[in-house]
């Protein structure tokens, strides 16, 4: 089984926040790399044995597409490569699939014998369930295969060798058994069988039984992919049709015995269960007391002839005898596995475990009779930790584990596995290690020591991290103010190193009543008294540990102050996010309030102006008076704007201007759900009227956009669904071809602000069957007349209609092309053409109208009349009176019928049908050749006198022409009769 070709596409994405991929494209690149191989790189030489090896030498051309805007597409390359297949290994693939397991590990390795892929084969499913292959750039591609389901094929073929392992030049006997996907064999099927090593090729038949038999000379040629022991294998092919295919293998073996029974040590795998673990593992094989040790044994038939049953016996070197198992009759290069369970004993060291075979009769190659592999038996390690107890987080703990040994005196590895506040679980290789944990608790810590055989001991322990209290700083402040002023006392560094809430690592509550609230890092208050103040704030970090910090302020005389100012929208007042932007949204009714204070005295001289759009040259300017400061605002331009107030007191003092920042979001589009439109056909018009939505600023400008080619980039934009193909809320678009129209269509809106808005709408377009209508000059012509066939009154759209397909079948009850079918066959082709019936009858001709997609039928019957026939009617005894008796009724025929009948006749378009149908190769209408002899030549002459040559009208022939004609059949049948 070989590889030609294999594609793979990179797609390389950039995930970052949703806004990042607003600003640019996050589609980095996207990558396509074909590799072909010359000559195909042999992924399976079959049939697979562990153990069997075959070189690859081979040319890998690899070509590059794609499209990147951050990324060079590489250059195409050629390299020339080789690697080493092996077969190394049969047993369980890691995955579970019915019927896989026992499959066959083949793995490819590179010149410096790096595993460049693997890949297990699964005989039941004819494929491979777990391969992992590089496919370019260094990229490895694992692939498995979940689930299966083999599909039957309409004809089932299978070949069956004689002797599927050979020596040189042996003719074998090969059955072809074909039945079709229930299993009922099919009889006089023609099968092509060949078999390329030889050139060899024939066409056999089956018999009733579903087979066919034949012999084959298997010849001497080996093949390209050498395998140790293995002169060459080829593939014996039987094909039915041309997609039905068998195959079976054949080995070719020069040194072949009739029976060979083989043990091999490489084809030996072994399992071990230790305390209900249990796992596959490698040579050097190793156990400890206790294990439970699985050993399968292969044993294969190399021979030509089935070799008997038998026994298979393992024998340990210091244990004696393991177990006796018994193995069937096997056919050529068949296998039986013999499984061994041995529990290991109390022993010490390498333990040579030995098989043999032993069927009772002799073996034409004893050689390779026995196989044996060597298990060590040593002792489990000695795992020990020592860790400080009670340390504080984020504090380096150091983990010992230098006490852990090996009793058999080997050298150990350790492996410190520490658990972590979330769950995880970090692992670091040697004895001592240092950890730190971020938050108080218990966490387990676990050793694992290793020795040199792979032997695995553990030891778990328990380590008490306590909490650490948070921390925090307050930065300088104004130690005095005046009364009425606020002052903002600002926290640092506030920080709980073992947290386990970053986003709010602690809880912080001050004792004033904080503009900003109580719960943040600042506090902005005025405070109620003069004199000295003492303001704390109370950090609780998420283990309940407390800091409290204090603040001494003495409070002065003071003018007034702005308290706060907030913005509202509807009854919702809005918060300042991490940037100290306020974001509201296009076209959003704000409302402004601000609070300020002053001396008792002069609360009541309080007014305010306020500038909503202070960064604007004509932003309005609003006086307020009232007590409570409000006024609102709407913004109808996206951006950053500014908000602005001034407070002042009846003496002229103010609070100095104070801005707010607004980020006013723009209000993206929306489309009103759209229902998918009816179905149309082709060349009528597909209307869709559609519903969209914006602030009324944005949508007097609004683009309404239609992509009707979702494979077309017609914007030349790099992507091909937003084109504007069609305008307009309103959607009316006619398609002449139904294979030429879309599924679906896009439409995509846009504001001013670039927010754009989209729906796929799906479309069905219908093709228009055509109308199948003809005409024909005769409906009962004679035999030997020309019948004109016309298609005049076929209709269908005006696309379809210069493309239309016509064909007749001049007799729907005879199939002319022999598929089965009668009633489709291609006699003539065109829209006008003209045919000749040379036999007599009734027969039933049909036009087949085909637009490409669907087709319709119209049939007309036809009744052939005889041409006289004169040797066929007279008899030599009584010639002269049957010529005139004939003559008299062509006579009265002409009369009844003739050329005056009308030259076309149509049929009612009711005898229409409709059905697919199968273009076959016109077949030519064959005419009948009539040997010369006098006779006919007579009758052909009075034919021509009482009818006329092609004469519109009949005429009257005088009775003296006929008078001439007989005498001149009646002299013919003298010389007949006379000689």
């Amino acid at each position: 089984m070989a590889v030609i070709s294999q594609t793979a596409t990179i797609d390389i994405e950039f995930d970052g926040p949703w806004w990042v991929c607003l600003l640019i494209n996050c589609n980095i690149a996207s990558i396509t790399a074909a590799n072909e191989y010359w000559p195909p790189l042999e992924r399976h030489d079959f049939p697979l044995y562990v153990g069997d090896s075959w070189v690859n030498n081979y040319t890998v051309n690899t070509t590059y597409s794609g499209t990147s805007e951050y990324v060079d597409i590489p250059q195409d390359s050629s390299e020339q490569v080789e690697t080493t297949s092996t077969v190394v290994q049969a047993g369980y693939p890691g995955v579970s699939h019915s019927g896989c397991a026992v499959s066959y590990n083949v793995t490819a390795t590179d010149v410096n014998g790096s595993i460049v892929g693997y890949g297990w084969h699964c005989d039941s499913i004819g494929n491979d369930v777990l391969t992992l292959n590089e496919v370019t750039l260094g990229l490895m591609a694992e692939h498995e295969i979940q689930s299966s389901n083999l599909a039957f094929r309409s004809t089932e073929v299978h070949v069956d060798l004689g002797y599927p392992l050979s020596p040189f030049n042996l003719e074998s006997p090969i059955w072809v058994n074909v039945t079709d996907s229930s299993g009922t064999p099919l009889q006089d099927t023609d099968v092509e069988v060949s078999y390329d090593a030889t050139g060899f090729g024939t066409t056999v038949t089956t018999a009733s039984n579903g087979s066919a038999f034949l012999s084959l000379d298997y010849g001497a040629y080996g093949d390209d992919s050498y395998v140790v022991g293995e002169y060459g294998s080829h593939g014996i092919l039987a094909r039915v049709g041309i997609d039905d295919i068998g195959v079976s293998t054949v080995t070719l073996d020069p040194d072949i015995h009739e029976v060979d029974l083989k043990l091999e040590s490489v084809s030996i795998s072994v399992e071990r269960n230790r305390s209900d673990t249990i796992e596959t593992i490698p040579s050097p094989y190793d156990a400890v007391p206790g294990d439970i040790v699985t050993i399968s044994v292969p044993i294969v038939n190399d021979g030509l002839m089935h070799a008997p049953p038998g026994f298979v016996e393992a024998f340990g070197s210091n244990t004696g005898t393991i177990g006796l198992e018994s193995f069937p009759s096997l056919p050529s290069l068949g296998t039986s596995v013999a499984n061994f369970e041995w529990t290991v004993p109390e022993i010490m060291g390498n333990e040579l475990i030995s098989f043999s075979i032993d069927t009772g009769e002799s073996d034409g190659n004893p050689s390779n009779d026995a196989a044996d592999i060597f298990v060590y038996v040593g002792r489990l390690p000695y795992a020990d930790v020592s860790i400080p107890s009670d340390p504080l987080t984020l504090t380096d703990v150091i983990i010992d584990a230098t006490a852990s040994n090996d009793p058999d005196g080997g050298e150990v590895t350790c492996k410190i596995e520490s658990q972590m506040p979330d769950g995880t679980v970090q692992s670091a290789i040697g004895c001592t290690h240092s950890q730190a944990w971020s938050d108080d608790g218990q966490y387990n810590v676990t050793v694992t020591i290793t020795d040199d055989e792979g032997d695995i001991s553990q030891v778990s322990t328990t380590v008490n991290i306590l909490n650490r209290p948070p921390e925090a700083t307050l930065l300088p402040y104004d130690s005095s103010i005046v009364i009425g002023d606020q002052i903002t006392l600002q926290l640092e560094n506030v920080r709980d190193l073992d947290t386990n809430t970053p986003t709010s690592p602690v809880a912080i509550s001050w004792n004033e009543s904080c503009i900003e609230g109580t719960l943040g890092v600042s506090c902005t208050f005025t405070p109620s008294q003069e004199g000295d103040v003492v303001a704390s704030v109370t950090i609780v970090d998420d283990d309940g540990a407390q800091t409290t910090i204090n603040a001494n302020i003495l409070v002065l005389n003071a003018p007034p102050v702005l308290e706060s100012i907030q913005v509202w929208f509807g009854p919702n007042r809005l918060s300042q996010d991490s940037r100290g932007l306020y974001t509201v949204n296009e076209g959003d009714l704000l409302r402004f309030t601000a609070v300020a204070s002053d001396s008792p005295g002069d609360m009541s001289t309080l007014s305010a102006i306020w500038r909503p759009d202070a960064d604007s040259s004509s932003g309005p300017i609003v006086e307020d008076y009232s007590p409570d400061f409000v006024t609102e605002y709407v913004y109808t331009t996206s951006g950053f704007h500014l908000l602005a107030i001034e407070i002042f007191d009846d003496d002229g003092a103010s609070t100095g201007i104070t801005t707010v920042p607004i980020e006013v979001i723009n209000t993206p589009p929306t489309i009103d759900p759209v229902s998918p439109p009816l179905p149309v056909f082709e060349d009528s018009p597909l209307t869709i009227s559609v519903s969209v939505r914006d602030t009324p600023g944005d949508l007097e400008n609004i683009e309404i956009c239609w992509d009707l080619d979702l494979t077309m980039d017609t914007s030349a934009s790099g992507s091909v669904d937003d084109d504007c193909d069609y305008t307009g809320s309103n959607f009316d678009y006619t398609w002449g071809d139904s294979n030429a129209a879309p599924t679906s269509i896009i439409l995509h809106i846009s504001d001013d602000d670039g927010a754009t808005a989209s729906v796929e709408i799906p479309i069905t377009v219908r093709n228009k069957a055509p109308i199948a209508l003809g005409a024909i000059s005769e409906e009962s012509p004679m035999e030997g007349d020309t019948v004109i066939l016309s298609a005049q009154g076929s209709s269908d759209t005006p696309y379809d209609l210069p493309n239309l397909d016509y064909a007749w079948d001049l007799d729907i009850m005879s199939d002319s092309d022999g598929d089965g079918d009668s009633g489709n066959d291609r006699d003539l082709i065109g829209y006008s053409t003209q045919t000749t019936f040379i036999k007599e009858g009734t027969r039933v001709v049909r036009l087949i109208v085909s637009d490409g997609t669907e087709s319709s039928y119209w049939d007309v019957e036809i009744s052939v009349n005889p041409a006289p026939q004169p040797f066929g009617m007279i008899a030599v005894s009584a010639g002269v009176l049957v010529v005139v008796a004939f003559a008299v009724t062509m006579i009265l025929r002409g009369r009844g019928k003739g050329p005056n009948d009308p030259a076309l006749k149509k049929r009612d378009a009711s005898r229409e049908t409709r059905r697919p149908i199968k273009p076959s190769k016109p077949i030519p209408i064959e005419k009948e050749i009539v040997n010369e002899d006098p006779i006919r030549e007579s009758m052909e002459d009075l034919a021509e006198k009482l009818y006329g040559s092609k004469t519109a009208v009949p005429t009257s022939r005088p009775d003296d022409d006929i008078s001439d004609i007989s005498s001149s059949l009646r002299e013919a049948l003298m010389e007949d009769d006379s000689s």
